[in-house]
């Protein structure tokens, strides 16, 4: 029996979640606790529905597991109908700030799902919509947002605007709303200003 430890555990996962790499298969007949270890790095990675979209690609399903197959894949139902919900939100951001005149991008995860590089809707795991804005329309943008019901737990974003009392930081903080699945973010930069 093999032994797997971290390093075996993440060579694997890099060669299954790549496309063009091919799996020994010696792995994919390997014990519950190599499964164990694949899910807990694979849920900490948020890779968990990339890992389902890839074994279903490379036609690995009758190796693995078929309880394993079973959660993988209810994983990535709940995330494919999550990233559904999120492009519609995508698409209001988009209408709102467009009647505000103010030009935007997203960024990250948001921007993936926009441009559908993968197969599936269900394999990128978003955590929320990041938005670069120019830094004069900052402000104008988050209290349009703010009027269309999403705010803000922390109220310290004058202080970033203005740069008065703390270092700048790369983007407003999180807004949410009751009525829409994902947090959003206001970028005036791309990355932290001592990066």
């Amino acid at each position: 029996m093999l032994r797997y430890n971290q390093k075996h555990i993440l060579n694997f996962l890099i060669h299954l979640l790549h496309p063009l790499h091919n799996l020994d298969e010696s792995f994919l007949r390997a014990s519950q606790k190599f499964w164990d270890e694949i899910i807990k790095i694979g849920s900490a990675q948020f890779v968990l529905p990339a890992i389902y979209g890839s074994i279903k690609r490379k036609k690995l399903n009758p190796l693995i597991p078929k309880d394993l197959m079973s959660y993988l894949g209810e994983i990535y139902n709940l995330n494919k109908n999550r990233n559904e919900a999120i492009i519609k939100q995508i698409n209001y951001l988009t209408k709102i700030l467009k009647n505000n005149n103010i030009k935007h991008v997203f960024l990250k995860g948001s921007a993936m799902l926009i441009l559908k590089p993968y197969d599936s809707l269900g394999e990128r795991m978003i955590g929320d919509i990041d938005i670069l804005i120019k830094k004069e329309d900052l402000r104008k943008a988050q209290n349009i947002l703010s009027l269309k019901g999403f705010s803000s737990i922390k109220k310290k974003d004058l202080e970033f605007i203005d740069g008065i009392k703390e270092a700048p930081k790369k983007h407003l903080n999180r807004m949410f709303s009751s009525d829409f699945i994902a947090a959003v973010e206001l970028h005036s930069e791309l990355l932290d200003f001592d990066k």
